[in-house]
């Protein structure tokens, strides 16, 4: 708690916060929802366009002198990071390497997370991609250990983090019904402590979603009705399914929906792409472009693309399906989103290359994973 606190002093006594159109977006509805003392229908109409969760959050500064919360950006970076670490000290602890090396592993991780210009102008940034990495990192890694360990204990943070993800933008339900496919569906704990806490997750969204259904903007180009009840639909249909995966003819059907998942993604992939090729190619253009060459990501990508290739020669860590196929169906998500419009800026200004930012912790857990228990045995021999 010291150690957080002395790191979060400096962002909190000096503003370094870095402003973009959403951000100040964030900070007026903030500081008028904290003005107004209550989420009123006028104020969820221009939720829209953004998630709730750093309205909420910056509706905060109404119980400090301050004209906005610059330090909340950086305070959360902060706890992100030493969330990641510990996290990953207890994953490679249930893969036996020896607590000196998770040590190492732990801090390489962190630096190579802060070598990467981007990632670090987001520890500043008024902005919701910090966030996003940190809570689907949280909801995928903990899974990933009840998994192990068979312990659902995890289960609570697991979830709860997924739903602090799926709400911090409008373009997260997709993403959250997806991992959700990887993780859930074909797992070994147990269905009542799953239901308790799935449950919970989809009522709450269910009853989000469906309260928006009544009041955003029916021309809205982001959040209409009709997809916030698509989003209903679709959540609770999800969750009907995870209830009867395992009777009658779904239990056939129910170790394949990873793949399945895949290979759908793949499906809308191509067909985003013959519906809108123009948008598609300019977009995902740009976008992968971006990622292959630009200085803000310090040529992080080509490193993780060697890194993969080589890495197929040796063992993978168990219950790898959700973390190796989460990553690829991420990308693919991206690739659809792509087509959806040419509002896709480069570096900073895109928010395709801004939302990869929130699949990169878990890129960074999986290859600690994958070749920290390899080098840690060389060391040993």
């Amino acid at each position: 708690m010291l150690g957080f606190a002395a790191l979060c002093f400096p962002f909190c006594y000096w503003n370094f916060s870095a402003f973009s159109y959403d951000s100040h977006m964030f900070v007026m509805y903030g500081r008028a929802l904290g003005a107004e003392g209550h989420l009123s229908l006028d104020m969820l109409q221009n939720l829209d366009k953004w998630g709730m969760f750093q309205v909420v959050a910056h509706a905060m500064s109404a119980f400090v002198k301050q004209d906005y919360l610059y330090g909340l950006a950086p305070a959360f970076a902060v706890s992100m990071l030493a969330t990641f670490a510990v996290v990953l000290g207890e994953a490679l602890g249930e893969l036996r390497v020896e607590p000196r090396h998770r040590a190492l592993w732990m801090c390489l991780a962190v630096v190579v997370l802060l070598a990467i210009p981007l990632f670090r102008f987001h520890v500043v940034y008024v902005h919701s991609n910090m966030g996003s990495a940190g809570y689907l990192l949280f909801f995928i890694a903990l899974f990933w250990l009840a998994e192990v360990k068979n312990d659902a204990s995890y289960l609570p943070i697991a979830f709860l983090s997924l739903l602090a993800f799926t709400v911090l933008r409008v373009e997260a339900v997709p993403f959250a019904l997806g991992f959700l496919l990887l993780n859930v569906m074909n797992t070994r704990l147990s269905r009542r402590e799953i239901t308790r806490w799935y449950s919970l997750y989809t009522a709450v969204l269910v009853a989000w979603f469906g309260l928006l259904a009544f009041v955003v903007p029916a021309d809205s180009v982001y959040l209409t009705p009709n997809k916030c009840l698509l989003f209903v639909a679709a959540i609770a249909l999800l969750f009907a399914y995870s209830l009867v995966r395992d009777r009658w003819w779904f239990r056939r059907l129910t170790p394949y929906i990873p793949h399945l998942t895949v290979a759908a993604c793949g499906l809308g992939i191509v067909a985003a792409y013959l519906t809108n090729e123009a948008n598609m190619r300019e977009s995902a253009g740009i976008w992968l472009d971006d990622l292959w060459s630009s200085t803000w990501w310090a040529s992080i990508w080509k490193y993780v693309v060697v890194l993969a290739i080589v890495g197929v020669v040796f063992p993978a860590p168990p219950f790898r399906k959700s973390l190796v196929l989460g990553i690829w169906l991420f990308f693919g998500l991206i690739l659809i989103l792509s087509s959806t419009g040419t509002a896709f800026g480069p570096d900073i200004d895109g928010s395709l290359i801004r939302m990869t930012i929130h699949i990169l912790p878990i890129v960074v857990f999986y290859g600690a994973l994958k070749f920290a228990p390899l080098l840690a045995a060389t060391r040993a021999r």
